[in-house]
C-alpha cells in the first residue's frame, strides 16, 4: 500500500491548533480564589469577553448587560442553575454573601479549560443585573468561543427566570 502524499495537506489545521495553544494568562482572583468579573484585568489577547454595564466594571466592555426583573438573590440562583446545567463545566468556587460564584468548561475536543466569572449586581430590591467573564486560561484565540458561551448562557437565564429580563 503506497504512503498518502502528506504535500499537499492544508497546513491551516495545525496552524490554528498552535495557535490556539499559545501564550497563556492568568485572572485576578480574590483571597478565596474567586474571580471578580467587574474588576478583572482584560488580556490583551483575543481571547475573552466580558459582558457588563459599563458603569460597573472597570475593564473594557464587549456587550452591556440588561438589568432583570429579579432580586439579585433570585438571579443569582438563575446563574447557577444555568452554569452547572452546562456540559463539560464544573462550579469552582462561589460565595453567596457577595454573588460571585467561578467556573471552568472543557472544550469537547482537546479539553482546553475557560475559566467563567459571574458576579449578580444588586440594583434595588427587585432589579439586578450582572456581569459576565469568559476566558480561554491558555492559547491567542478563542475563535469566538467566549463571545458564544455568554450570549448563549444570557439567553438560558432569561429562560431559566421565564422572560423576567
Amino acid at each position: 500500500m503506497p504512503c498518502p502524499d502528506v504535500r499537499h495537506r492544508p497546513l491551516w489545521p495545525a496552524v490554528l491548533i498552535g495557535l490556539a495553544c499559545l501564550g497563556g494568562c492568568t485572572s485576578p482572583t480574590t483571597d478565596e480564589g474567586l474571580i471578580d468579573p467587574t474588576t478583572v484585568e482584560r488580556s490583551s489577547t483575543p481571547n475573552d469577553y466580558l459582558a457588563c454595564l459599563a458603569s460597573a466594571c472597570q475593564a473594557e466592555v464587549d456587550v452591556p448587560t440588561q438589568i432583570f426583573v429579579a432580586p439579585a438573590t433570585k438571579l443569582f440562583q438563575a446563574w447557577r442553575d444555568v452554569i452547572a446545567a452546562q456540559p463539560r463545566t464544573v462550579i469552582r468556587n462561589v460565595d453567596e454573601k457577595r454573588l460571585l460564584l467561578s467556573a471552568e468548561e472543557s472544550s469537547p475536543v482537546f479539553g482546553l479549560v475557560d475559566e467563567l466569572a459571574l458576579k449578580v449586581i444588586p440594583v434595588s430590591e427587585t432589579t439586578s443585573t450582572f456581569a459576565l467573564y469568559s476566558r480561554s486560561r491558555s492559547g491567542f484565540f478563542d475563535f469566538g468561543a467566549n463571545k458564544s458561551r455568554v450570549a448563549d448562557l444570557i439567553v438560558d437565564v432569561r429562560r431559566h427566570l421565564g422572560g423576567s429580563g
